[in-house]
């Protein structure tokens, strides 16, 4: 996803979501994200949790990495690529996206990518709590 400082300098932001527990994982905020950062994210990630079965991502350029692949290998993951079109393959972190664009992307204007940062962390967060809580009541 894309977004805008209030500079008019555009930046990228890179979700990854966990869609068997419902739990978002990451956003990365910069300039531009190339496929090595978004490796090292996933990577990073993975320290943390564990390596998953599958990951499902989109076909953006950011995935198409030799290093992404080696990766993947080593850690016996299976990436999975949903087809272009074909939303209801990627629902959650579709629906996830939506909420993000909604009540951040949309609603604030960023002076700093640090100021950005800072306030995807919090929500990212929050939404973490509130998205639990709401789902075990339900």
């Amino acid at each position: 996803m894309y977004g805008a400082l209030f500079c008019a300098r555009l930046f990228r932001t890179f979700n990854v979501v966990d869609d068997f527990n419902y739990e978002a994982l990451s956003i990365e905020n910069n300039l531009n994200l190339p496929a090595s950062q978004v490796v090292a994210v996933l990577c990073r990630i993975a320290e943390n949790h564990v390596y998953p079965a599958m990951i499902r991502m989109d076909y953006g350029q950011e995935f198409f990495d030799p290093t992404r692949t080696e990766c993947a290998e080593k850690h016996v993951v299976k990436l999975e690529i949903t087809q272009s079109g074909k939303l209801a393959q990627n629902a959650f972190i579709e629906s996830f996206n939506r909420t993000y664009r909604t009540k951040i992307l949309g609603f604030c204007l960023f002076r700093t990518l640090d100021e950005k940062r800072e306030l995807a962390a919090n929500w990212l967060s929050e939404y973490n709590s509130e998205r639990h809580i709401n789902h075990l009541t339900i």
